[in-house]
């Protein structure tokens, strides 16, 4: 499942494995809610993404600039985080918010 908005040069999919170290690091780069220890790690992102939950990227340029991850056994989020250059980006209409519309009714149904 891919949704291409060039109109904001971004691409919204389904995350992939090979995306962790992408998300890792916007997880880590985030200054809300910081991540200042090892508590999650690469490899709980794997079950979160392909079993007990689904996982979306926003990529630009190839980078992964955004995600989310849903838990649909339980219905909560996951995690939600936006590199913070692309977050300052977004008002200028790098990259708008909207890819996140509609994330939660296409979330079981891939």
């Amino acid at each position: 499942m891919t949704e291409n908005t060039t109109a904001y040069r971004c691409q919204l999919r389904q995350a992939l494995r090979s995306d962790i170290p992408g998300m890792h690091r916007v997880r880590r780069a985030v200054r809300e809610n910081p991540l200042t220890s090892d508590v999650i790690r690469e490899e709980h992102y794997i079950p979160a993404i392909e079993s007990s939950g689904r996982g979306w990227v926003v990529e630009e340029a190839g980078e992964v600039r955004a995600f989310a991850v849903g838990n649909g056994q339980t219905g909560n989020i996951w995690a939600l985080f936006v590199d913070p250059p692309m977050k300052a980006a977004a008002s200028a209409a790098s990259c708008k918010p909207s890819w996140w519309i509609g994330c939660s009714a296409r979330a079981w149904s891939a």
